[in-house]
């Protein structure tokens, strides 16, 4: 049903922005696949660790629906052409590719990953919380003063396209194990 679609989007846009607007510095570490909302959640973070395994995927669009909550986070921290490599290129990225489009910071060794987290943190810990803090809020104005307005936008958009026809038949399809058969 419709309000639950609605529900459901907004759920995920309040978590990526009370996620992304957290006074202190946030550090995502990931560690294997990273799928729609999941890379909304690495996004939301501002700092991106990632092993050499790990993988990155927006696969709405062979699912018949968008990955609109996750765009505006996504053209913030990368490029209009970088987040089209993702949303529109529909395959799956490697960790190395991420860093080179500006998803994650680093990448690591999965056995040296731990104790590269533990040292960020550190680091970040060295700084003072209210300057950290000060710092973080500029940096939002400087570059995400539209990123609320387009996160509900993008709950719009995704509730619509969730409840499309060709989103039931990407669902069914992805249950079932086939290819899709497209309406238009």
């Amino acid at each position: 049903p419709a309000n639950e679609l609605r529900a459901d989007s907004l759920a995920l846009r309040d978590a990526l922005w009370a996620l992304f607007r957290v006074s202190v510095p946030t550090i995502a570490v990931v560690q294997g696949p990273v799928a729609a909302g999941g890379i909304g959640l690495a996004l939301a973070c501002d700092l991106v660790l990632a092993a050499e395994s790990a993988t990155f995927q927006l696969p709405e669009p062979r699912r018949g629906t968008a990955a609109a909550i996750v765009t505006p986070l996504l053209v913030y921290r990368t490029s209009v052409s970088a987040a089209s490599r993702l949303l529109i290129g529909l395959s799956e990225i490697t960790a190395d590719e991420a860093v080179r489009l500006g998803l994650c910071h680093h990448v690591a060794a999965a056995a040296e990953l731990d104790a590269l987290a533990d040292d960020w943190t550190n680091t970040v810990l060295e700084g003072s919380r209210s300057a950290l803090a000060t710092t973080k809020k500029f940096l939002m104005h400087c570059g995400a003063e539209a990123v609320r307005s387009q996160l509900d936008s993008g709950t719009a958009v995704s509730s619509s396209a969730r409840a499309s026809r060709d989103a039931i038949e990407g669902l069914t399809a992805v249950l079932e194990g086939r290819p899709a058969n497209w309406i238009d």
